[in-house]
């Protein structure tokens, strides 16, 4: 056989061929030849350089040719690659530059299914339950949105952790929220007053309108610290808010606090407080056009479920009727429709133009305008109660609730704090961040003490820069006009005050000195004479004073002022206590003599005498304005009494610890004979005097702060506790530790201890005891009643024995009172983790010590 035999046959090109046969290769027709020359094959040299390549139909040809002459077909190139001599690579061309890739397969469907799982959705012609049932559900799911979330924490936080720490004041939070539609960068315009406000020009007005400090030169708060507050208050009110935190999506919680809440608006026609006219939904093409020609509606692009843009098919869950659970592709395939892509895209969109921003050009529609998010000062109510099937639950069901909702309050605490170091609030001086590191420190109190004292202290030390000090004058206090507007004062410097009555109790309590000084924040008396009268002419209001006012014709609204002027006096009762007390026992280097256990003997009954006398005034303070009380807003009566006789507690538990290790630690030095005999046991028997006395003094305490919470355990009040209720974990381990008498003789004289002092006032004693037959030993328990009347009227507060007038502390009352202590920890565990723990301690305290 030649070598012309052997060699590849010589094929014509497809543009050599005549026009008559360029379409006979394999009897195509010309539409079947112009789909195989598209769909065919092509090589990678011509798919580079974007030229048409003639390899597919070479490939037919020589086909063709195999076939007439029954030979095997022979290896092709295309022309361009067998002109140039270069290998002609096949590559096949990819169908979707001229078709749609095909995603209809059962492959893609059954990876639909493996990642949002499968179901089976019931038919649309069910009955009527099932109409019903899907109302019910869209009504659950918008409740559980995360906009209505969002306003009910804010809520929940002003109802019940406000009044423990008021860092804020509401009206003005409020009122700037609805202005700016939760628009942090609005609000801080509005409270830094450069934006005007006709309507309410002092609420929204600068920092120089709460007349404490003029000349003022900084802002009063930033976007920044805005965005921080809120997250604190979210976290807060993580702890106390009713919600199915099983059946939520932890991811929903961080959607809070970035933009305005516009979009929200107009995606729920039922979100915020209250809307002032009838809402109009229309069309973005009508509001537009103005009364002009209707431009086309266009079809709403990116809407699709996450099977259908996984499938690449349109989707029709956005035309559903309301109510509908899928798109009509997931119900045939019975696929779980899910919309995160949809969620996302509009939480995206919602972060890149916030409402009213710089760069928001938006005309805002009637929709939006006429919503109010929050209430007004005037119209706040105490709505957030729990249901009755709440307040029924055992204990062992609130501590798992407690447990449950800890995830959510991790991932909301720790977003504050991500923020606080974001925006380096440590380093930013404004009142706002100041307000922000004290309701953090509160917050991380209990959990993480560390933290705490270092946003208390940076919180101090910003406030001490913009304020030197803050003093308010109370003179004339007895007339009714001036009180009223001393105390707009007082609530004008809440969150100084409370920052500064903080700084002083917990300090001392852990044996610190306070950063601020004693006079930094003062209410007092015009007296330029007196001798501790400061440069401004103003005396301190002291404990004298207040006995002054407790008489029975005191005005009611002077007993208003002076029930929020109670926590001065216990911020400078924790002064004395350091100065008196903690600073010379840690003072001391040698042995104390009998002088100066004496001396500290005075100190120690003079703070108990002035415990004492803040919590007698406060009582009758608030017997006398109770009528008055339901005027207050977003100020719960009963949680302020509550904070008040817990700070009450910690100058009591701290003496009687410093006392302690000071008595144990002298008498391991004056055992070992250092001193005569006789002056050893005189000094001894001194201290131990002073012991047992702070022992005795705390015990009665913590006996009253039993029977508030004995009082408040049907309430619901309990189960939003903050940091400072759970001292009552304290409160309950000093009962338990305590031995309780027996017998009369021990009876009689345990009655001595608690019987009042000299010094109390006959007026104060009717008042606050009034003569209608001998008291009880046990006090009768409250009838169930509604919780509203309950948080506004403070009858539960009033019916609380006072530390001086109690029944002897026997083991019937010990076990009593340990009790409520205990059920009283169960209820905390309703907004805490842990709690069970502590009250397992507190059980094998109680057996351990039977």
């Amino acid at each position: 056989m030649g070598a012309s035999e052997l060699s590849t046959p010589v094929l014509p090109t497809f543009w050599e061929m005549p026009p008559s046969q360029r379409f006979d290769i394999g009897s195509e027709t010309p539409e079947q030849s112009k789909q195989a020359r598209r769909l065919g094959k092509t090589c990678g040299e011509c798919r580079r350089q974007h030229l048409r390549c003639d390899f597919s139909a070479r490939e037919d040809a020589a086909a063709a040719h195999a076939v007439r002459t029954g030979e095997s077909p022979a290896a092709v190139r295309c022309t361009r690659c067998e002109n140039r001599g270069v290998d002609c690579v096949q590559v096949n061309l990819s169908m979707s530059r001229y078709y749609p890739r095909p995603s209809r397969t059962g492959r893609r469907i059954e990876l639909g299914r493996q990642l949002h799982g499968s179901t089976i959705y019931p038919d649309a012609d069910e009955g009527d339950d099932s109409g019903l049932d899907s109302s019910h559900d869209l009504q659950t799911q918008r409740e559980l949105s995360w906009p209505r979330i969002y306003l009910r924490l804010i809520k929940v936080f002003f109802c019940y952790t406000h009044a423990h720490f008021p860092f804020v004041v509401y009206e003005r939070l409020a009122h700037a929220f609805n202005l700016a539609y939760g628009d942090f960068r609005l609000m801080a315009q509005y409270l830094n007053g450069t934006e005007a406000d006709k309507e309410h020009p002092v609420i929204c007005g600068g920092p120089t309108q709460m007349h404490i400090r003029q000349g003022s030169g900084n802002v009063e708060c930033t976007p920044e610290t805005l965005e921080v507050l809120f997250a604190v208050i979210l976290a807060w009110a993580a702890h106390h808010i009713h919600l199915p935190f099983e059946a939520l999506d932890p991811a929903i919680f961080t959607q809070m606090g970035h933009s305005s809440l516009v979009d929200a608006i107009l995606a729920d026609p039922e979100l915020g407080y209250k809307r002032t006219a009838p809402v109009e939904v229309r069309s973005s093409a009508d509001e537009n056009t103005a009364g002009g020609p209707k431009r086309r509606v266009k079809r709403r692009q990116g809407v699709a479920c996450d099977t259908c843009r996984l499938r690449r098919v349109r989707c029709d869950l956005m035309e559903q009727p309301a109510g509908s659970k899928a798109c009509s592709r997931c119900r045939v395939k019975r696929i779980v429709c899910t919309d995160r892509y949809i969620q996302w895209k509009q939480q995206r969109d919602m972060q890149r133009r916030p409402a009213g921003g710089t760069g928001d050009t938006r005309t805002l529609p009637v929709a939006v305008t006429c919503v109010q998010l929050l209430p007004e000062i005037h119209e706040f109510e105490f709505d957030e109660q729990l249901p009755p099937a709440t307040l029924g639950l055992s204990q062992q069901e609130l501590l798992e609730y407690g447990m449950v909702r800890e995830n959510v309050c991790n991932i909301l605490i720790n977003r504050a704090l991500l923020l606080v170091h974001k925006y380096d609030l440590q380093h930013t001086c404004n009142t706002q961040s100041a307000q922000v590191l004290g309701l953090l420190a509160s917050l991380l109190d209990y959990s993480r003490p560390e933290m705490a004292y270092d946003a208390q202290r940076a919180a101090v030390l910003h406030m001490s820069r913009l304020f030197p000090c803050i003093h308010i004058d109370l003179s004339g206090i007895e007339q009714s006009a001036e009180a009223e507007a001393r105390m707009k004062d007082v609530f004008s410097a809440r969150s100084q005050l409370t920052l500064w009555v903080r700084d002083a109790i917990f300090n001392v309590s852990h044996q610190r000195r306070p950063q601020l000084s004693a006079h930094w924040f003062m209410v007092g008396i015009r007296a330029p004479d007196a001798p501790d009268a400061q440069d401004d002419g103003l005396r301190p209001l002291n404990l004298d004073d207040i006995k002054g006012y407790m008489r029975e014709d005191l005005p009611e609204s002077t007993a208003l002022c002076l029930i929020f002027c109670s926590t001065t006096h216990l911020g400078s009762i924790a002064h004395h206590l350091f100065r008196d007390v903690m600073a010379p026992l840690s003072e001391q280097l040698s042995l104390p003599s009998l002088a100066q256990v004496e001396t500290i003997a005075t100190a120690c009954h003079a703070i108990w005498d002035d415990l004492y006398t803040v919590e007698q005034s406060h009582r009758l303070f608030t017997s006398r304005a109770r009528l008055r009380l339901p005027q207050l807003r977003a100020i719960s009566v009963l949680h302020w009494t509550t904070m008040v006789y817990c700070l009450i507690f910690v100058p009591y538990h701290a003496l009687s610890r410093r006392l302690r290790d000071w008595f144990v630690t002298n008498n391991s030095h004056l055992a070992r004979g250092n001193s005569s005999g006789e002056e050893r046991a005189r000094v001894l028997e001194a201290m131990r005097r002073l012991f047992q006395e702070s022992q005795e003094k705390t015990l009665c305490y913590c006996r009253v702060i039993a029977y508030l919470a004995r009082n408040q355990l049907s309430t619901g009040l309990i189960h939003r506790a903050s940091s400072l209720t759970r001292q009552l974990f304290r409160v309950a381990q000093y009962l338990a530790r305590s031995p309780a008498v027996d017998g009369t003789a021990e009876s009689e004289q345990d009655s001595e201890a608690y019987r009042p002092d000299s010094h109390s006032v006959a007026s104060v004693d009717f008042l606050l005891n009034p003569p209608e037959g001998h008291k009880p030993e046990i006090l009768p328990a409250p009838s169930p009643h509604d919780t509203t009347t309950s948080i506004i009227y403070p009858d539960l507060a009033l019916s609380v024995p006072l530390s001086r007038h109690l029944a002897p502390y026997t083991r019937e009352a010990k076990r009593r009172e340990v009790d409520w202590c205990i059920e009283a920890l169960g209820q905390i565990g309703y907004a805490f983790p842990g709690l069970d723990t502590e009250i397992r301690r507190i059980v094998d305290i109680v057996q351990a010590m039977s």
